[in-house]
């Protein structure tokens, strides 16, 4: 009876691994096409203006990849990166699988970002004071706000949204509620304030 039940046990782990692989290889599959762009570690390519993603919060990525799929982002014809996570995104009608992904995703080892912003960012702390209200003194974000982690964020990338939002080509969609309230927040910056935000919320992730 004894070595019936460790048998019995023994089926449960090994069926409970297999099952476990088979979902990652699926989640995997499922990442497949974001691959090109945002690499298969989720480490981003800045030549084609993909951010890193790996280690992102999994509601985070799944709203904005809705948002891709639905129109609210990625419409205007200035954001080419976004038109083509549109597009993509806009192949993934099943809610599960954008879910999937996220998860996937978020579950994927962050590393730090280097630098490609260098220079003096003494005066960010008085341009990232009013950031601080959403997104955390740390710049570690707030879901109850849905504000993401940003200083996790490529400097770049940080630079190249916010331009976006002040200028209007995120964040102009009705639909995009918390898009209007980064379009309201940023639209006074000037380019040299943009630079030295980006490079200031960046390095609270190193320090």
């Amino acid at each position: 009876m004894r070595s019936s039940r460790v048998h019995i046990r023994t089926a449960l782990v090994s069926g409970f691994f297999l099952l476990a692989t088979i979902s990652a290889f699926a989640d995997d599959a499922l990442y497949y096409s974001c691959r090109s762009c945002h690499e298969a570690d989720g480490s981003g390519n800045e030549a084609v203006g993909a951010p890193a993603i790996a280690g992102m919060n999994a509601k985070y990525i799944a709203t904005q990849m809705r948002k891709f799929r639905d129109g609210i982002r990625g419409a205007s014809i200035d954001d080419l990166p976004g038109r083509q996570m549109n597009l993509i995104a806009s192949l993934i009608s099943d809610d599960a699988e954008i879910d999937a992904i996220a998860d996937f995703v978020a579950a994927m080892g962050a590393s730090l970002r280097p630098r490609t912003i260098n220079i003096d960012i003494q005066s960010g702390a008085d341009l990232f004071a009013p950031c601080a209200a959403c997104h955390g003194d740390r710049g570690a974000g707030n879901e109850a706000l849905a504000a993401p982690a940003i200083a996790e964020l490529d400097d770049w990338y940080i630079r190249s949204q916010l331009q976006q939002f002040r200028d209007g080509s995120r964040g102009s969609h009705p639909d995009d509620h918390t898009g209007a309230q980064m379009k309201a927040a940023v639209a006074g910056l000037s380019d040299e304030n943009i630079l030295v935000l980006s490079a200031y919320t960046a390095a609270l992730h190193q320090e």
